[in-house]
This record gives structure tokens, sequence and C-alpha cells, in this order.
């Protein structure tokens, strides 16, 4: 039986099937991978395969992976970016989810390097440990806010490389 949360569904031919989001288009929508399978099992463990995303894309001046920045300068920049359009209680929340929980894990990787392996990993780690200083794991809603910084950021990333 498919589990809240995920784009995993049984088909009425008996097929299980999974919706990933794989990137997004020109406008901000997002564009569908989708896999099949015999099992929930099976389709389970396709969406965990590397998808083509930002990582295999390169821009029109043909910059490659070793040349983009590092999620830490983006972070600072979309940081800063967000900052006037905020309330100050809403800034202070999203600077203490960048500096103490995606920057020390994220932050060193080449932006062009995150694919949704690593992503996976550092949500079940949060999921477990949650942070260096901490014994038990983050809750549902912590890791969902985190991860929702970490899409906003990836998105702002995309639209100021088309810049």
């Amino acid at each position: 039986m498919a589990k809240r949360g995920e784009n995993i569904y049984k088909r009425k031919d008996g097929r299980w099937e999974a919706r990933v989001i794989k990137d997004y288009d020109e406008h901000g929508r997002a564009v569908y991978a989708y896999f099949y399978g015999r099992s929930y099992k099976e389709v389970k463990e396709k969406i965990h395969l590397p998808l083509p995303s930002l990582q295999k894309q390169s821009n029109s001046t043909g910059e490659t992976s070793k040349d983009s920045p590092r999620f830490e300068s983006i972070l600072d920049e979309w940081l800063e970016n967000r900052r006037e359009r905020l309330k100050k209680s809403s800034y202070v929340k999203y600077f203490n989810i960048v500096n103490k929980h995606i920057k020390p894990s994220l932050g060193h990787y080449a932006i062009m390097d995150i694919s949704n392996t690593i992503l996976n990993s550092f949500a079940f780690g949060k999921i477990k440990a949650g942070t260096h200083d901490e014994a038990d794991g983050l809750s549902e809603k912590t890791i969902k806010d985190i991860m929702t910084v970490i899409k906003s950021v990836l998105r702002y990333a995309v639209t100021s490389q088309e810049k």
C-alpha cells in the first residue's frame, strides 16, 4: 500500500506508478518523471536512482560543475535577496535553517553537483540524527521546512543562472 506523502500509487491495471519532480520549466512549474513497476518496492527503488537534473545541465556560457559556485554562496545570496521582502521573524527562521542545518551539510557542494541522491541522504540523516549537538532526529515539520528552503534556493539558482 502507498504511504502518505509519496506520489506512489497502484493503477487500475495492477502496476504501481511513482511520480517525482525532476525539473522545473521556465514558468516555475514542475516537470515530472514517471516510474512504473510490478510492486511497490520495485517502484520505490527506481525513484532513488539519479535523475537528469541541475547537475547535468550547463548554462549558456558552457559552465560545468567545476566552474559552478558553491551552494554556500548561493544560500547567502538567496537570504540577502529575500531579506527585504520578509517579516523579521520569517527571515530569522530562514537564517537559522540555512546556518544550522543546510550550510554545515550541503554548503561545500558545487551547486551543479547537488542531486536527488544527496538531498535524500541529507533528509534521512536529519530524520535519524538531527543536528550535530542533538541526539534525536528532527520532526517531520522541521525537515519539511528545511527541504522547502532548499527547493526555493535551487529555484533561485536556476533563475539567477538564466539572467
